[in-house]
């Protein structure tokens, strides 16, 4: 008896172990899967930032060229409206001067002339102006609308899990799960002081990755501090 029982004991030990090892190594391959996939949506993260900083300087760059060519335009019009002022100008001073006829022959040309100038001004003076409402669209695109509120759950609070201060973005431990949106706007602290205001963009179903919005970093973020919304 003594030695079954110590058979039964034995076996019930074994199977335990099986058990609590199968737990583990489940939640082990778990654990490692949401780790990939973390630093899965970190690499791509990076990669669209380093994108992003790429097309930001190109944009910049268009901006400042779109301004150049829209004063110099400006300038243009300015220049095509003074030409036509002082050829309106010249017309009615000839109608207001008594002439020969010899001499009305000649200024009747030039009236016709100066009128043709005139014209040709007007056409370049609407030029103009298509050009410059072109260029001020363009730059209004290129600057983008005003940001639109995206409304989350009432009390969602979570913890940064990552931070990454070259890139100045954080890990949080919040997803779809947890009824958190893209581009959501939450506040990050520590002990009750404010240390930044973040954007949500990627969201995971329990990760998401977060921008400090710019203007919005008072303090240096770390590990275990708060988001909450």
């Amino acid at each position: 008896m003594q030695v079954k029982k110590k058979i039964d004991e034995t076996i019930a030990d074994r199977n335990t172990f099986h058990t609590n090892w199968r737990t583990e190594e489940a939640l082990r391959i778990k654990r490692e899967k949401e780790l990939a996939e973390t630093k899965e949506a970190l690499d791509q993260r990076t990669r669209e930032l380093a994108a992003a900083q790429e097309a930001l300087a190109t944009k910049d760059a268009e901006i400042a060229q779109l301004n150049t060519d829209l004063t110099r335009t400006r300038n243009d019009l300015t220049r095509a409206r003074a030409d036509r002022d002082a050829a309106q100008a010249k017309v009615v001073a000839y109608e207001l001067t008594g002439l020969t006829p010899d001499e009305v022959k000649e200024v009747i040309a030039r009236l016709k002339q100066s009128l043709e100038d005139i014209k040709g001004l007007n056409e370049e003076i609407a030029k103009r102006d298509t050009t410059i409402e072109g260029l001020e669209v363009r730059i209004a695109e290129l600057v983008g609308p005003s940001d639109v509120p995206v409304i989350l759950p009432a009390g969602l609070k979570g913890k940064v899990v990552t931070v990454d201060p070259k890139w100045d973005f954080i890990v949080i431990d919040l997803g779809k799960n947890d009824g958190l949106l893209l581009n959501g706007q939450m506040l990050v602290s520590r002990n009750g002081k404010l240390l930044a205001k973040v954007r949500i963009v990627n969201v995971m179903d329990n990760r998401a990755i977060a921008n400090v919005m710019g203007g919005w970093k008072l303090d240096d973020i770390m590990e275990g501090d708060t988001v909450l919304y």
